[in-house]
């Protein structure tokens, strides 16, 4: 093999690899502070719950570095967003080999209370692929609190109750309670009542500004009546007269109504009751560092 020994023509060669090897380190530095700058930002929109921006930037980040806590925030960007079907196949790619496998399936178990499907969740519960040790007392929260949303049997208050303690345990305690042996008004009291004084089976229903109306209106007529016929104005004492049985005949009637109402609604205000306190209670849901706060 000949050894060139042009002089000029090896400092060409030199300095043309010199360009060459300078430009793919230029690329790569470019590369990785592109990746850097992006994932910065991607935070900052994902720290101010611009979740949808912030997922697009995730994911474009994930070409550059396979990194699981990025894909723990998109599942939660996700789950924020209410795409809830997205954000489990994100879960589930960190069920193995994930310093975050344990976080992701109690999320998963989240997101099957969001979806109202208990049972897939009870099922899910007993798959030990999708069920983790470490939360298995939050995952019991969740069940517990599901069971009694979802339940219209009696159901054993033993196993309801048996996550709970403390300020948790009395509020689950009341609301099991006040679910299956509720305080129901009594229409027929609250009939009577009213009949002796307007708006009192209102008050008795709980529905006290239109009790203490109902009184004032029917009271007020009656005087006005009364102080008509009193004083000769017969025509106008039998208008209030009569203004005066249709208000204490509404009143009545009203008072019956409000009585059914109050029993219709008892387990509207239950479920409404459970559902602000999972809200309180995040869900059961743990303080992620960076993520969940």
């Amino acid at each position: 093999m000949k050894i060139i020994s042009n002089p000029f023509l090896n400092f060409i060669i030199l300095f043309l690899t010199f360009i060459i090897l300078n430009e793919k380190i230029y690329s790569q530095e470019e590369s990785l502070l592109t990746a850097f700058n992006r994932y910065k930002f991607s935070n900052y929109l994902f720290q101010q719950k611009d979740y949808y921006r912030a997922n697009n930037e995730f994911r474009q980040y994930l070409w550059y570095e396979n990194n699981d806590t990025v894909r723990f925030k998109i599942a939660f960007g996700l789950i924020e967003l209410g795409e809830l079907k997205q954000s489990q196949d994100y879960l589930k790619s960190l069920f193995i080999n994930s310093k975050l496998s344990d976080e992701a399936k109690l999320f998963f178990f989240k997101i099957k209370y969001f979806e109202n499907d208990y049972d897939e969740f009870t099922a899910l519960r007993k798959n030990k692929i999708y069920f983790s040790s470490i939360y298995e007392t939050k995952i019991n929260k969740l069940e517990s609190c599901f069971n009694l949303q979802n339940s219209n049997m009696l159901i054993d208050s033993t196993n309801l109750f048996a996550p709970f303690s403390g300020g948790e345990y009395d509020t689950i305690r009341s609301l099991y309670f006040r679910k299956y042996y509720p305080e129901r008004k009594d229409e027929t009291t609250a009939g009577i009542i009213s009949a002796i004084i307007p708006g009192a089976g209102k008050i008795y229903t709980e529905n006290y500004s239109d009790g203490i109306t109902s009184f004032l209106f029917t009271s007020v007529l009656g005087f006005l009546s009364y102080n008509n016929f009193k004083n000769n104005h017969d025509v106008r004492g039998w208008i209030f007269a009569a203004l005066t049985g249709y208000f204490y005949a509404g009143n009545i009637y009203g008072s019956v109504a409000s009585a059914r109402i109050y029993n219709t609604d008892i387990q509207v205000r239950v479920q409404f009751d459970i559902s602000e306190f999972l809200k309180n209670k995040n869900y059961f849901m743990p303080k992620i560092h960076g993520i969940s706060k």
